[in-house]
């Protein structure tokens, strides 16, 4: 198992869905996180703008977020 730190984002926690075998990274569900922030009064657009820039866009410490796009339907 790699020594990557879990990057866990605050307020967030209950978009969590699982975590990633091999690093043990946290996986996060992005219908979940825009959800959240909708809660939180942005618009779904204003959130998917944000989500996006804000928290896709975060590269702490070099390392990376693993987000799940669970939005598209087959």
């Amino acid at each position: 198992m790699s020594e990557v730190p879990n990057i866990n984002l605050d307020g967030l926690e209950h978009c969590i869905v699982g975590k990633e075998l091999e690093t043990d990274s946290l996986v996060y569900s992005y219908e979940k996180i825009l959800l959240n922030f909708v809660q939180d009064g942005m618009t779904y657009d204003e959130a998917i703008e944000f989500v996006d820039y804000n928290i896709i866009g975060l590269k702490p410490n070099g390392n990376f977020i693993i987000i799940y796009d669970d939005t598209q339907k087959i």
